[in-house]
């Protein structure tokens, strides 16, 4: 008889590629105060969530609303990120004087500075991160 060499084995299929990352992401903001306007990266922010492009680089986070100082912080939207809003209330007599324009500048603090001294030194890394500002999880460890 004829000998045959047996088949070869079966080739095994190459493992799925992952899927690229999609090219947005979803930043979500809570802690918006009623009547607030906010953008993440120019992206409005509608009921608490913007999709926003993919990035590697900050983009501005900017809320106002009626009766609280305007908000602003930075979020580098590489993945989908919560961020928690805190927006300070102003005192109604501080919108008063601010919208009639009678409020007097107050004069300078003894020394003849205004403020906190300016920081020197390197920037903390925890400020870069958004540390103080806002809370950011990631909803893959969940």
């Amino acid at each position: 008889g004829i000998v045959r060499d047996p088949p070869p084995p079966a080739a095994e299929p190459a493992p799925p590629a992952a899927p690229p990352p999609p090219e947005t992401v979803t930043v979500r903001l809570d802690g918006l105060p009623g009547g607030a306007r906010a953008t993440v990266g120019g992206v409005t922010v509608v009921d608490g969530v913007a999709v926003v492009p993919r990035s590697s680089r900050p983009v501005a986070i900017e809320a106002e609303a009626p009766g609280h100082r305007p908000y602003s912080a930075q979020v580098v939207p590489s993945e989908d990120a919560y961020f928690q809003v805190f927006m300070e209330e102003v005192a109604r007599a501080d919108l008063d004087a601010g919208a009639a324009g009678s409020a007097a500048p107050r004069p300078p603090p003894a020394g003849g500075q205004r403020g906190r001294p300016p920081r020197t030194g390197p920037r903390p890394a925890a400020l870069d991160a958004g540390a103080g500002i806002g809370i950011i999880v990631d909803y893959d460890d969940r």
